[in-house]
């Protein structure tokens, strides 16, 4: 459960800094944001289609592969618009671009937790926690 637990509050850290994005001054963000929406759905459709511990390990390292890309992304980023780690998601005065950006991600978090909770019974796996590991190693960099 606490691995579980682990996972989401990375993704959803992860996709806290793109709710904080948005259009105008943030345009070059939207790119970055629908790829990692991109990444998440292709998380829950491998998830769904999960029928033993080796899909499970599987899922979560296609996932793992796609956020690996995505880091680079992500520094460069948080080094252009260092004011993004203390934006908070519902400042009034949010662009609408962030709104948007927003709802999605709410959205997108509605599909993530239940096919998350789908791979709980494969944690004790050898081949799962090794593909878990690397999943929370990228999310720490």
């Amino acid at each position: 459960m606490k691995k579980t637990i682990s996972l989401l509050l990375t993704a959803f850290i992860i996709g806290t800094f793109f709710v904080s994005c948005g259009g105008g001054k943030y345009s070059d963000l939207e790119s970055i944001s629908n790829a990692y929406l991109k990444a998440i759905d292709g998380l829950v459709n491998d998830v769904n289609k999960v029928n033993n511990a080796s899909d499970a390990a599987k899922a979560l390292n296609n996932y793992a592969d796609k956020m690996e890309k995505l880091i680079p992304d992500l520094k460069r980023i948080y080094e252009k618009y260092p004011e993004l780690k203390n934006m908070k998601n519902d400042d009034k005065n949010a662009d609408p671009k962030i709104v948007e950006i927003n709802n999605k991600m709410k959205e997108k978090m509605k599909e993530l937790i239940p096919a998350m909770m789908k791979l709980m019974k494969y944690y004790n796996d050898p081949e799962v926690k090794k593909a878990h590991q690397r999943l929370r190693k990228i999310g720490r960099k």
